[in-house]
């Protein structure tokens, strides 16, 4: 299985590039509707898994604080401060993301996507799992969220591949069937 963990400001394009990438793969190579895990269960099949460090957080912050999935600055803030705090208490964020990728392991996954911003915790996911890259999603002139350590930080480490999102949306649909050819996703 391809790791790849993806950083960019808010507003940057990271789930559109993974979507148009899941696209890319299932037109070429339709999935199977279910697999047998290990523990002999059916579970459904994916090719290309995408998700992220704040997901936990999401999850609480709709579970306790009626938190309506709109991304405003002031959200995007309290995700941060509270992802800090629960980092720091017992690593909540890292943990669902090994739980998660040991999961796509064994159901044969083909490309998992962490989307993670802090640089620390890039670096520990990068020497956590094996031969897993990273990914920055880049956007000029994007107007993101300035008022979280999050956003701030993210030019903050130098990454594997670079994606300059710096026009249409055809165009980022070029740059991601670039990036499955060059990754070996698609032939």
């Amino acid at each position: 299985m391809k790791v790849y963990i993806i950083n960019g400001h808010s507003r940057a394009g990271k789930d559109t590039f993974v979507d148009l990438i899941k696209d890319m793969y299932n037109n070429k190579y339709p999935k199977e509707e279910y697999r047998l895990n290990s523990m002999k269960r059916i579970v459904p099949a994916i090719n290309i898994d995408n998700i992220s460090t704040i997901d936990p957080i999401k999850d609480i912050m709709r579970t306790y604080c009626n938190w309506n999935g709109q991304k405003e600055d002031k959200d995007r803030k309290v995700m941060c401060e509270l992802k800090e705090l629960l980092t720091n208490y017992c690593d909540l964020s890292y943990n669902y993301v090994i739980n998660i990728y040991k999961q796509d392991l064994e159901m044969e996954t083909k490309a998992l996507f962490i989307h993670c911003r802090e640089p620390e915790e890039i670096k520990k996911l990068l020497n956590t799992i094996p031969n897993s890259k990273s990914i920055l999603v880049k956007r000029p002139d994007n107007d993101y969220c300035k008022n979280n350590a999050a956003d701030l930080n993210v030019d903050n480490f130098k990454y594997n591949i670079i994606i300059n999102n710096d026009s249409d949306l055809e165009h980022l649909k070029e740059l991601a069937y670039n990036f499955c050819v060059e990754e070996k996703l698609i032939s």
